[in-house]
């Protein structure tokens, strides 16, 4: 932070305080609009037809559930949407999981 304050001529922790509280604020509004755009996250239509930022919060806050809390990856993430691209029928997850498509949904399965 002294860095900081020199290269910036100023302190810079009242402009760090403003950004984390914005995106706080963003954060909160994202999550709202990813739960309402995607009630259930499991629905590949659905997940291809909004926002990706949103179909991506919705697989993390969906995989989170189904993992007892465990936070997936990006690259995880980034697995599931080729499975909801069809690019794949499934893929393998860290802790021994995996998620397929069947009938337009996913499903996640504890190995």
């Amino acid at each position: 932070l002294p860095l900081a304050d020199e290269v910036a001529q100023r302190d810079v922790v009242p402009l760090l305080a403003r950004s984390a509280d914005l995106a706080r604020a963003d954060e909160l509004l994202l999550e709202e609009l990813s739960e309402s755009e995607v009630p259930d996250p499991t629905d590949v239509v659905v997940l291809r037809s909004v926002p990706r930022p949103l179909a991506a919060r919705a697989i993390r806050r969906w995989l989170k559930r189904e993992r007892g809390g465990h936070q997936p990856t990006a690259a995880e993430v980034e697995r599931v949407f080729e499975v909801v691209a069809l690019a794949s029928r499934s893929t393998e997850l860290a802790g021994g999981g995996r998620v397929l498509r069947t009938a337009g949904r996913l499903r996640y399965q504890q190995l």
